[in-house]
Formats: C-alpha cells, structure tokens, sequence
C-alpha cells in the first residue's frame, strides 16, 4: 500500500469509499466537493491499484480553535475514511503519517482532530490509540472529543 496526494481521477473512487460510512448522499457529495476544491490538502491510500483510505486537512474550525496553542500554527485531520476490508491493516496510520509529514513541510506546529458519535465504535479507538495524540477536551458535550498531536 503507498499513499500519495488526491488526484481527480481518484474523485469517483472516493465518492464509493464514502458510501462505506455516509449514507446521505448530499453529505457525500459535499465532502467530494471540498476534496475537488483543495486537492492538494488530502492524501489516498492505495492499494492493487485502489483507492481503500482518505485523510486530509484544513485550517481549524472554529469549535475547535478553543483547544490549539496557536490556531494559525495548527490544522485539523479530516475525511478520515478507510475502507471496511483495509482496517486495522495501517491503512489510517499511513494516512496520518502523510498528513502529519506535509504539516511539518508547511511549518504547522500541531494537528487537532475532532469526531462525533456515529464514529464512537470505529473512528474514537483509531484516535486514541494514534502515537503522541491525546484527548484534550469536548466540543460541545462527551459526544464530541478533540485529540492534539504537538508536532
């Protein structure tokens, strides 16, 4: 499996990867539409010539601001979808490691990660077992815990 940036012939791919975990087809297509925008900030991971991950990053939301240093020396990690049949194989590790490596050439001094609860059986244990993230807070109420990662 290698990972690498979004490319657009990729979009299609995503958008199947997607209905793996999104069942409303406008959110799909919102998320195609913000990938499509900024390419350049999410990586794929590849796998038998697939698509089978998506992670990428975008400057903090403002719920979140709350738990950065500094907010213009931070990001936050987004989309962050594996295939079923790729997890616990490194997939999403590969991903963060690809985001985690282009925020150190951009000069980013830490990544923050937020989740809901319809990831609390699959999203929240990736989370907190990441090296070096740690929960820091919740937006909102429990349903919503923030992870840091000072890089």
């Amino acid at each position: 499996m290698n990972t690498r940036n979004i490319e657009q012939s990729d979009l299609s791919s995503v958008r199947q990867l997607l209905t793996d975990w999104i069942s409303d087809d406008i959110e799909i297509d919102e998320r195609v539409d913000e990938i499509s925008q900024k390419p350049q900030n999410f990586f794929v991971a590849i796998e038998n010539e697939s698509v089978v991950g998506i992670m990428g990053f975008k400057p903090l939301d403002e719920k979140i601001i709350q738990f950065a240093s500094n907010p213009n020396e931070s990001i936050e990690i987004v989309s962050a979808f594996v295939s079923r049949a790729e997890k616990r194989k490194g997939t999403g590790k590969s991903l963060v490691a690809a985001i985690e490596s282009e925020a150190r050439r951009l000069h980013f001094k830490e990544i923050l990660i937020w989740s809901g609860p319809r990831y609390r059986e699959t999203g929240w244990a990736f989370y907190d077992n990441l090296s070096g993230y740690e929960r820091v807070g919740f937006v909102d109420n429990e349903d919503f815990p923030v992870w840091k990662k000072e890089l």
